[in-house]
């Protein structure tokens, strides 16, 4: 059984999304900075080389960025824990007054 566009996007589905990201990008700044020594190590050129220096540059701030979220959303267990000991609760506006 396939799972629905939507549940991906619970918070169970968010957060497996973070840790693929997450694993990914260590991978793939592992596997460029392998990429960029080998080139230089073959004599490539400057023109390629900056544009895989940049790449490099974006992967390791994706790396960088995604390892930060997880604490911005396990922040958002607590919102979910409270709502579950309280099934009655009214929604953000309600009990805000935003």
């Amino acid at each position: 059984m396939s799972s629905s566009p939507q549940s991906e996007f619970t918070l169970e589905g968010l957060e497996a999304i973070l840790a693929r990201i997450q694993l990914n990008s260590v991978d793939n700044v592992a596997r460029l900075e392998q990429a960029v020594e080998a080139m230089r190590s073959g004599g490539v050129g400057d023109s390629i080389l900056s544009i895989y220096e940049e790449i490099q540059e974006g992967v390791v701030a994706v790396r960088d960025v995604a390892h930060g979220a997880d604490s911005e959303l396990s922040l958002q267990h607590g919102v979910r824990d409270a709502y579950a000991s309280v099934p009655d609760a009214g929604d953000k506006k309600f009990l805000t007054d935003e």
